[in-house]
């Protein structure tokens, strides 16, 4: 209710009073807001509104059902200042899993980026990766933050310590990540030959005939 306050004061004056009287201008600045409320009032119109066509929640009724919510939720001078409300669609699982595609480039990136021999290590992540972090469960109350925790728990974390319990020449190793019957497998393999000496070095002392 206080930050509710705050914003009441820069959308009626254009300026912000802090509790020093020192006054910062918002005179041309865009506020954008957002909020997940509406989430579990939008399941909850899901689970009651029957079945056939009734039962598809359309967007019609998504959007009633969060404007409902945000009335409870707000008080109608807070609403009323409000320029601009958009209601977005739920991510799909084609979204999902376009996200958690990025989180593990992300994650290669910044191994590569890491000033320690590790940067030199390739790592393969395996499709079915992507398959294996969404299933371990979405939330729609707080959208893709989950898959962070969940590619923390079940990819970055177990890498780390293979890394650090095992002595593996990085510039020369392939590790590859891959999920298996709801289980994450860490492999590695070299990739490079070792180059060996030539012939005559290894032909040792031969008598001279």
């Amino acid at each position: 209710d206080k930050v509710h306050q705050l914003q009441l004061q820069i959308m009626d004056g254009g300026r912000l009073t802090d509790g020093k009287g020192n006054k910062v201008p918002f005179k041309d600045t865009i506020l954008i807001m957002t909020s997940n409320i509406g989430v579990d009032e939008t399941k909850a119109v899901s689970k009651t509104i029957g079945f056939g066509d009734v039962a598809k929640l359309t967007k019609g009724k998504r959007v009633k059902a969060v404007t409902d919510a945000m009335k409870k939720k707000f008080k109608p001078e807070f609403l009323n200042r409000v320029t601009t409300t958009i209601n977005f669609d739920p991510l799909t699982k084609k979204n999902y899993l376009h996200i958690i595609g990025l989180e593990l480039e992300k994650l290669k990136v910044n191994l590569k980026l890491n000033r320690t021999p590790y940067s030199k290590l390739e790592v393969d992540f395996d499709k079915s990766l992507c398959n294996h972090i969404y299933k371990l469960g979405i939330d729609e109350k707080f959208g893709a933050r989950p898959l962070q925790r969940s590619i923390e728990r079940e990819i970055s974390t177990p890498l780390a310590r293979k890394l650090l319990r095992e002595d593996m020449d990085c510039s020369n190793t392939l590790v590859t990540i891959a999920a298996k019957r709801g289980k994450v497998n860490i492999g590695a393999k070299c990739i490079k030959k070792v180059d060996e000496p030539p012939f005559y070095m290894n032909a040792g002392n031969g008598n001279e005939g």
